[in-house]
């Protein structure tokens, strides 16, 4: 069972996901959780608790990227543990299909959703 935690910083979202995002009840959880906040700059995903992701997970990890796209909201992933880092890899096309951010980076990405005085200005500094 997946369970999520939202807290939000400004135009940053952070949902701390915990538990195995396998099942379709677990996927919908964090869809979601994921898509009521489409007005925010940046959505992190910290799936350091995550112990499993299935092809449940994998897919809504994939919608979630393509929402998130079509909503000018910038989605990161968030320190996967290295099997689930490696399932990612797997299902996606390549290493940039879904973004992973390390921990400095995720904080500099945090800085600047803050200081941005627009979205297309965040958009730039953050590719």
């Amino acid at each position: 069972m997946l369970n999520v935690q939202t807290d939000r910083i400004g135009d940053v979202v952070v949902i701390a996901c915990s538990g195995e995002l396998a099942q379709e009840e677990d996927a919908f959880r964090l869809y979601s959780a994921a898509i009521s906040h489409w007005h925010s700059r940046l959505l992190v995903l910290d799936l350091t608790k995550v112990e499993s992701v299935g092809n449940y997970g994998l897919k809504t990890l994939t919608a979630l990227q393509t929402w998130a796209d079509q909503c000018r909201t910038d989605l990161k992933l968030f320190n996967p543990r290295s099997s689930v880092r490696s399932k990612l890899k797997e299902w996606t096309e390549g290493p940039d299909c879904l973004d992973i951010v390390t921990l400095d980076r995720l904080s500099d990405l945090i800085v600047l959703a803050q200081n941005a005085p627009n979205t297309s200005h965040f958009d730039e500094l953050a590719a």
